[in-house]
């Protein structure tokens, strides 16, 4: 089993400080932390960030699969190796509806029966560990539907950002994520 770690959203503008959330300041960070787990037995290494902005072209959806680096990964599909795309993210810690958590799952088809499944044992994985983690409803995950489209299983998974204050907790989770992967 391959699994294929994308981070679409990692490469930070300098004005990234002005506000909004123009990337995903802990993802690179969290693809990399699950990459180099002693579990990891499947990852290979995080696909090469995109420097183009994400007001650019949102990496994570259709209206940017032409874009090199998402031609990059569709050809990376096409090889027919891979088993699994785990689409890693990040959001910032006053993001309201999330703050409880460590980690939320984000899905624009909650009901695709595979993600049901697997997303279900995710989460109950890493509850038993003691990590927050909840599901909440995605917007056109397009790296996700494409990797779906291909036969692939997919996931999108959301690190809260708050866990950079804390690396021996970030390192925990994302080793137990590589753990769960296989």
């Amino acid at each position: 089993m391959v699994v294929l770690l994308t981070v679409p959203h990692a490469n930070c503008p300098p004005t990234a400080s002005a506000g909004g959330h123009p990337c995903d300041i802990a993802a690179k960070k969290a693809a990399r932390l699950i990459y180099r787990s002693k579990h990891n037995t499947s990852a290979e290494p995080p696909r090469t960030p995109s420097k183009t902005p994400r007001s650019e072209c949102d990496l994570n959806r259709l209206r940017c699969r032409d874009h090199p680096w998402r031609t990059l990964l569709s050809e990376r599909l096409d090889k027919g190796d891979v088993s699994f795309v785990l689409d890693v993210h990040s959001y910032p810690p006053y993001v309201r509806r999330w703050a409880a958590y460590e980690i939320i799952i984000l899905d624009d088809t909650p009901s695709h029966r595979p993600f049901a499944s697997y997303a279900v044992d995710f989460v109950r994985y890493m509850s038993r560990r003691d990590v927050r983690v909840g599901i909440g409803r995605g917007v056109n995950n397009d790296i996700q539907d494409e990797a779906r489209e291909a036969g692939i299983s997919s996931m999108l998974i959301e690190f809260n950002e708050a866990l950079l204050r804390d690396r021996d907790r970030f390192a925990f989770i994302a080793d137990q994520t590589a753990r769960w992967l296989g």
